[in-house]
């Protein structure tokens, strides 16, 4: 535990007891470790002679086909001749993995053709709302495998769109795209909780109003109805983060379409996830902080947000090869939980971001995100900005790593830096733990909390720097 972080020995149920440094506050909870036994039984065997490969018009419209059919013949098994050639273009659409299915490629090749699109930008294989969709020995080559063209910073390669699950890439080489290559995106709706609808004062666990010091309620019920479960809370448009409340805790209490009283939630976390009654319509919320907010959001008249959001959830990367990319390797911008595990990453950047993984525009959407057992040769790992971000085992070769200020409850441990012209830097809004990593050829590396509270600190024990 000296890292801050659990590993599970076996299938089961513990309980997990937590303290504060001074022991005078605890919380225990249960954790359940379970197996996924999700299987894929139904086998097709694709012939490519039923395919159309002749242009890269036919061949990526057959492809579009193909994953139609997979899904219309309820298909989960799919292996493709070993070392085959697909041609493809996004100028004639993406191409939609299908839901739960196990995809082989069995070293095949899908290569991107240069078009009018890789100068606007695109996306080319997307995991679309998928379960358990797993994408598995595909050499994925964007445009500048043929081209030394600069093009878009925009072309995305593989995209995750939606509220994907358990789904992503094993084995596969990712490489040479003009832009982003691969990572996430989310959509939202969201409910404005604006500066006329606050005052001073808390509420009681019935829903009451009451007089309570440096607490602050809503005036009014906040229409949710529109709103699915898991729900959140934060400033989510812009440039996120704490602008406005200042304070990360809230309680919230939700009621139904008479605005009776259905459940209170005590001392919820800014941005994460909370499960919303089924029968829940209104909300209204208390936040604790010295005082008021004076400013809101000009563009969007709020301080913060009720909101869902359809995120990739438990996705992955595993034993792959990310390289020669122009812009990033990875832009992981959003999701939750997410793995990247005993990948190489080299060779990318060129262009803005230049980094082989750039945590950035998600901001506070970037949640429990683990990178272990991956390799960094070049460029750097930048823009680190999440929440419970976890680095362990990592090898960095020539590679810098930089961890932002927004940073928040990350860990980062057992890892190795070696070569020269590296950096390290590592910012945090709260406690962190900086442990038992190794520096070779003289490395450095500053730590720094950013904020006005002295009580946190980024812990570091057992570093070996030379």
């Amino acid at each position: 535990m000296k890292n801050g972080c659990l590993f599970a020995k076996d299938i089961g149920t513990a309980t997990i007891t937590v303290q504060d440094i001074g022991n005078t506050v605890s919380k225990s909870f249960d954790v359940e470790v379970i197996t996924d036994d999700t299987t894929y039984d139904v086998t097709y065997y694709v012939d490519n002679s039923k395919l159309d490969l002749s242009t890269v018009e036919t061949t990526t419209v057959s492809l579009q086909n193909l994953m139609a059919e997979i899904t219309e013949n309820g298909y989960d098994h799919i292996i493709f001749p070993e070392n085959s050639v697909y041609n493809i273009s996004p100028v004639y659409g993406s191409i939609y993995f299908p839901s739960h299915v196990l995809l082989d490629f069995k070293n095949s090749v899908l290569q991107i053709q240069p078009s009018e699109m890789t100068d606007k930008g695109y996306t080319m294989l997307i995991f679309k709302n998928t379960d358990h969709t797993i994408v598995k020995n595909a050499k994925i080559y964007g445009e500048r495998y043929l081209t030394d063209s600069i093009g878009s910073e925009g072309c995305m390669s593989v995209l995750w769109s939606g509220k994907n699950y358990r789904s992503g890439c094993i084995n596969c080489e990712i490489s040479n795209s003009p832009g982003f290559n691969m990572g996430p995106n989310s959509s939202f709706k969201l409910c404005q909780f604006g500066l006329n609808n606050i005052e001073s004062g808390g509420l009681d666990d019935l829903g009451n109003n009451i007089d309570e010091e440096y607490a602050f309620r809503a005036i009014n019920y906040i229409d949710i109805s529109k709103l699915s479960t898991p729900i959140m809370f934060g400033n989510r448009l812009g440039y996120q983060n704490y602008a406005y409340l200042t304070a990360r805790l809230y309680d919230i209490w939700f009621f139904d379409s008479e605005k009776k009283l259905i459940k209170k939630l005590s001392n919820c976390v800014q941005f994460y996830k909370y499960e919303k009654p089924d029968t829940a319509v209104y909300c209204k919320i208390v936040f604790y902080q010295k005082s008021k907010p004076t400013s809101q959001d000009a563009d969007y008249s709020s301080v913060a947000h009720i909101y869902d959001q359809n995120e990739p959830e438990k996705c992955f990367i595993k034993n792959c090869r990310i390289a020669n990319n122009h812009a990033t390797g990875l832009a992981p911008n959003t999701g939750y939980d997410w793995v990247f595990d005993n990948c190489i990453f080299e060779n990318n950047g060129g262009r803005s971001s230049t980094a082989n993984i750039d945590w950035e525009d998600g901001w506070n959407q970037n949640q429990g995100h683990v990178l272990k057992n991956c390799i960094f040769k070049g460029s750097r790992v930048l823009s680190i900005q999440t929440v419970c971000c976890a680095i362990h085992n990592n090898t960095f070769i020539n590679a810098s790593l930089g961890i932002e200020h927004r940073t928040e409850f990350s860990r980062v441990w057992l890892n190795t830096f070696q070569g020269v012209g590296q950096s390290i830097s590592f910012m945090s809004k709260t406690d962190a733990v900086f442990s038992q990593n190794q520096g070779i050829n003289n490395i450095k590396y500053e730590l720094k909390v950013d904020g006005e509270n002295l009580d946190y600190a980024i812990r570091e024990t057992e570093n070996i720097f030379n």
